[in-house]
């Protein structure tokens, strides 16, 4: 049934909790003084950049051995910072705000500046009226900052249909505002904001501050963490696979991985694949054969693979069912999202041939997706289109189970 791979059994101790660690790390150094907190950007980036290339970050969390740079942890830290902190975030769908913009908000709350307590984000068409005189002392600054960051909008982006349908966004302070960027990062939410900060004495106020952090750097973390937790470097393989097909196959590994444990096995085999591929497939696959033999698949069963995601770790806090869903749970959630009319028969058309292991370059050539998305559909709008239809169908599926909880 194929030849067996060995897989250590060495697992290395859990590297989950390595991005809440880091996330709180930027929040204490963002409350660091008496009254005020003079945030001063480079000094924080340049520290940060330490932090990332101490041995405990650069192993667990950057994984410097898989993109190459184990002999640069400088470098190593920098490519990372540029991948997770720098990276755009996306709305989710009918969502107005990411969890960049949240971030940028807390911050701009805590400003010392008369005003910014009271500061909003709200979207707005046309534009609020401005009144510079009841401008807080500090704005002035805050919007040149903000007027600096990058207005793309990429396409698949929900912003552009919720920024058609509520307007631009804005951080509105009494009669004063300035447009945000859709694609905020949490760089960019960091070293927008006033710099002048108000010092979080209470423990449960800095505890709020820095759960907002955590949820924000989490979530641009996550695409990294998919990669990495598979062994395989973000920069060589992001154009290969989809955050998406990464995440399942991280979640088949870890199962393949955990099934041959229990039957006593020393490596990978066939069988356990495809025993596992019955109820946890791989987008982009027909058959746990062809994945076996695809590069992805041999790339897995490397035994020089370095081994950092156990079953458990590096899950997505933007995923809304950490272990997804069987085959028969995710059928039945897509009838019930149709009859709800939450899915188009053409969303659950799509979804299940994803699910059945049809390659997205397949689907690019079927009328029905063309008449769907236009002649010809890119690969990033095919993408953005299937993370929206997950968080559609597990959202409804938690609801119809009185589960709301967002893992």
């Amino acid at each position: 049934m194929g030849e067996a791979v060995a897989v250590t059994k060495n697992k290395k101790p859990s590297n989950r909790l390595l991005v809440p660690r880091l996330a709180a790390h930027v929040a204490h150094l963002m409350n660091e003084g008496e009254d005020c907190v003079e945030l001063r950007a480079f000094a924080l980036f340049q520290t940060l950049l330490q932090t990332l290339a101490s041995e405990k970050y650069r192993e667990g969390l950057i994984g410097a051995v898989t993109i190459g740079l184990a002999d640069a942890p400088e470098q190593a830290a920098l490519r990372y910072f540029e991948a997770v902190f720098e990276r755009p975030l996306f709305l989710a769908r009918a969502n107005q705000l990411h969890k960049g913009h949240e971030l940028f908000l807390t911050i701009c709350h805590r400003g010392t500046a008369t005003g910014w307590e009271a500061c909003d984000l709200i979207r707005h068409n046309p534009p609020p009226e401005n009144d510079p005189n009841a401008e807080p002392d500090d704005f002035s600054s805050v919007h040149d900052r903000l007027t600096k960051l990058d207005g793309t909008i990429a396409k698949g982006n929900p912003a552009i249909g919720t920024r058609g349908n509520y307007g631009p966004l804005y951080i509105v302070t009494g009669s004063v505002s300035a447009e945000v960027a859709e694609q905020m990062a949490v760089w960019g939410a960091i070293a927008s904001g006033p710099l002048k900060l108000k010092k979080l004495h209470n423990k449960k106020e800095f505890d709020a501050f820095c759960s907002v952090m955590i949820k924000a750097v989490e979530t641009a973390n996550a695409p990294y963490g998919a990669f990495i937790s598979l062994g395989l470097s973000p920069f060589d393989w992001a154009e290969e696979l989809t955050t998406n097909t990464a995440r399942m196959a991280l979640r088949f590994i870890n199962e393949a991985r955990v099934l041959a444990e229990e039957k006593d096995l020393n490596g990978h085999h066939l069988s356990i694949w495809q025993q596992v591929w019955q109820r946890r497939k791989v987008p982009g696959f027909k058959t746990a054969d062809e994945l076996w033999n695809a590069e992805l698949g041999r790339t897995l069963r490397n035994p020089i693979r370095p081994q950092f995601a156990q079953v458990d770790e590096f899950i997505d806090p933007a995923d809304h069912d950490a272990t997804l869903m069987a085959e028969d749970d995710l059928r039945e959630a897509i009838t019930f999202c149709e009859d709800d009319n939450l899915l188009s028969r053409f969303d659950g058309w799509f979804f299940q041939k994803v699910n059945d292991g049809w390659k997205i370059g397949e689907l690019k050539d079927e009328t029905e997706v063309e008449n769907h998305f236009g002649h010809p559909p890119s690969d990033e709008q095919i993408e953005a289109y299937v993370d929206d239809l997950y968080e559609r169908l597990l959202t409804h599926a938690r609801s119809r189970s009185g589960d709301n909880e967002v893992v």
